[in-house]
């Protein structure tokens, strides 16, 4: 069966049709992707991550939701991270302040569908931003984050976090995230 291809749309355009849509979409390699809704659990684990890496860096950094964009200038893609730490103080890439380009902290919370995704070519164009010193990757169906945190030399280290006790260290902005307070209020189903 022959599949047609798409038409190419530049950044340029994009941004024209991201800013003026009801609903945000990402853009890799000249193609739009519309996101997908979230669930109640999904919504309370990033509500919970923010206020407690809010209150982590008070004063130092900025904590952002999923309604910024983020510009990995290397590959030319926009992202739409759940949510994004920035400590730099000139981090708007443009004048309408609706897009970073230089975050330290990047964190996606799982979803069924974005879960091979998050790990794999997301995180590869999120390796390029060199600002990027820790990525997290938080599961919404079991108590477990997996932690890339990039190392001196460029590499990146990998831990796995899988139990309420844990506190995980980012060191790119001096900040820990209590494994407890990302779970917060959140009852898992057996299901998972």
């Amino acid at each position: 069966m022959a599949t047609q291809a798409l038409p190419y749309v530049s950044p340029e355009e994009y941004l024209a049709l991201d800013r003026a849509a009801e609903q945000r979409s990402e853009y890799v390699n000249g193609q739009i992707y519309a996101m997908a809704g979230g669930t109640r659990q999904h919504s309370r684990i990033c509500v919970n991550t923010i206020a407690d890496l809010s209150a982590a860096t008070r004063g130092r950094c900025a904590v952002y939701s999923s309604d910024l964009r983020l510009f990995v200038e290397k590959t030319s893609a926009y992202f739409y991270p759940d949510v994004l730490a920035t400590c730099s103080a000139g981090h708007a890439a443009n004048d309408l302040e609706d897009t970073i380009t230089d975050p330290q902290v990047l964190i996606e919370v799982t979803s069924k569908s974005s879960e091979a995704y998050d790990r794999g070519a997301k995180f590869h164009h999120y390796r390029n931003i060199p600002s990027l010193g820790d990525y997290l990757i938080i599961d919404q169906f079991r108590i477990l984050v997996e932690h890339y945190s990039r190392q001196p030399d460029g590499a990146w280290l990998f831990r796995e976090y899988a139990s309420p006790e844990l506190v995980i260290a980012l060191p790119s902005i001096g900040a820990e995230l209590n494994i407890s307070g990302i779970y917060r209020d959140i009852e898992f189903t057996s299901e998972a």
